[in-house]
């Protein structure tokens, strides 16, 4: 999580290069040393030059963590959370994440989900234009009736062709012309 939230507005080059300092700086992501993180740890830690010292952002992993140690209580652990979800029901998901977690919306949930295996579509450029060639929607999505209509469409896709999430996400991706989606003439190529 922590590292997908770092990425969002940051060069994931400069994160890849400090993550070293991170895993040292957030005592290698242990959930309970970073839900209970004191004061004077979150203080040191705005003061660390190894890591990016976003105050919002470093708050977030003591929230994370604390998301996770409730999975935990509530399904035994987190990784059983997220693998029961329903793919089917993947905006669900999404919403779970940006409601009860901490600078988990957008692209960073998707790619968070990805990560950890989880099958998930993500609106990048490429796959918005894919879908706005197919006909599912007639511009970006901007709110949750949006994504329920992309759910609804990769929904039957996935009934039709067998194929999960991310695959049909790449698939859509690919099928587009890159050129064709990126500002000003640069690359829109992005991982998906």
């Amino acid at each position: 999580m922590t590292r997908r939230i770092f990425y969002a507005g940051f060069s994931s080059k400069v994160i890849d290069d400090k993550w070293p300092a991170f895993e040292t700086g957030f005592d290698g992501f242990d959930p309970n040393a970073c839900a209970f993180m004191s004061e004077e740890h979150f203080d040191r830690l705005l003061q660390d030059r190894g890591i990016v010292r976003n105050a919002a952002k470093i708050k977030s992993v003591q929230i994370n963590a604390q998301f996770i140690l409730d999975l935990k209580t509530e399904h035994g652990t987190a990784a059983r959370f997220f693998a029961n979800w329903a793919d089917a029901d993947y905006v669900g998901l999404l919403d779970v994440l940006k409601k009860r977690a901490s600078h988990l919306g957008g692209d960073a949930a998707g790619r968070f989900l990805r990560g950890i295996g989880k099958p998930a579509f993500i609106t990048s450029p490429d796959m918005v234009a894919a879908l706005i060639r197919e006909g599912v929607i007639d511009r970006a999505p901007t709110g949750k009736r949006d994504l329920a209509i992309i759910q609804a469409a990769f929904n039957r896709w996935a009934s039709e062709s067998g194929r999960d999430l991310t695959t049909i996400s790449r698939i859509l991706a690919m099928s587009v012309d890159s050129s064709e989606t990126a500002p000003s003439g640069r690359s829109g190529r992005r991982p998906v």
